[in-house]
């Protein structure tokens, strides 16, 4: 029996080239959107393409976001015609970048290497900045805590009457988000949307707290930058390689990159094997101290016997 196409459905031209809940029904998608920031909804298919695009959200310099908006056609280096629907494009300011969302574990994989080292190659010759954000970029450290907190106020109202409050703040002085909370009377969840909202600063790299210094943007504390999260984990030399078409050279650091979600850390000069003993080691046992009969019913038999 022949096997019916599925039938594509036409989308609005100024939206997504695709949209993922369409090819991608099986799987657990959601969406995004933010007044001002987001033309569309912003689709995610993943956990790591959610938190990139609430990381996204937070950033200073970050105008606007796009998923699936266009197709992007090449050739591949066998000078075969390829199409690609890059995950995201990012306005900043006055340029773009298109950024693909993938885990690291997958990218360092000799074929998917292959594959965006081509792509990232179009990329370079079209003289348009490609970028990739990974599971290690998006969640490290302190700063991914963070945006899992802030990124929750993101959508809340922020009154006027608070708005104000901050703009009669000048202090060219970071101060305790407590000492804010009391000098200009305001509640914590003001102050969370209003660092949500890009009105204050905070250090991402330090736990959140009413102790967390706050202040106005570079004054002294700068806001999160879509550079800071490209730039994050000690991968972002080799991404940088692979999206402007390069090999990466460190090849050592990507092999390392190939285990970086796996459960168990990787051995180094302070990891050892097992536990600390606590009893007598386990010796053979004697040919008078084996039950007697064939090798198999003596399969359950202990493997050894204490002092």
């Amino acid at each position: 029996m022949a096997r019916k196409k599925r039938k594509v459905k036409k989308l609005d031209p100024n939206g997504p080239a695709r949209r993922l809940i369409d090819v991608a029904s099986h799987r657990t998608t959601g969406a995004v959107f933010i007044k001002g920031l987001t033309p569309y909804p912003a689709e995610h298919e993943s956990y790591t393409e959610r938190y990139t695009i609430a990381s996204l959200v937070l950033c200073h310099d970050v105008v606007q976001i796009k998923t699936q908006s266009n197709i992007e056609n090449y050739v591949d280096t066998n000078g075969n015609k390829r199409r690609y629907i890059p995950d995201l494009i990012v306005g900043i300011n006055n340029s773009e970048v298109t950024i693909e969302v993938k885990t690291l574990n997958y990218l360092f994989q000799p074929k998917a290497i292959i594959k965006y080292q081509q792509i990232g190659f179009h990329y370079s010759n079209s003289k348009k900045r490609f970028a990739f954000l990974t599971d290690a970029q998006i969640q490290d450290g302190e700063r991914f805590k963070n945006i899992k907190i802030l990124f929750r106020y993101a959508h809340s109202h922020l009154p006027n009457t608070t708005l104000e409050k901050l703009s009669i703040w000048s202090s060219q002085h970071a101060i305790s988000i407590k000492n804010l909370m009391d000098l200009l009377k305001l509640e914590l969840v003001e102050v969370y949307t209003a660092i949500a909202q890009k009105h204050l600063c905070i250090d991402w790299n330090l736990p959140l707290s009413k102790d967390s210094l706050i202040s106005h943007t570079n004054k002294p504390l700068q806001g999160l930058s879509i550079e800071h999260l490209i730039s994050s984990s000690r991968y972002g030399y080799l991404l940088e390689q692979l999206a402007m078409g390069d090999s990466p050279s460190n090849k050592r650091l990507l092999v390392a990159g190939t285990t970086w979600r796996q459960p168990k850390a990787q051995l180094n000069a302070f990891s050892s094997v097992g536990a600390f003993q606590r009893e007598d080691a386990m010796r053979d046992l004697t040919k008078d101290e084996l039950t007697a009969g064939t090798v198999w019913s003596r399969r359950n038999r202990a493997p050894g016997k204490t002092n």
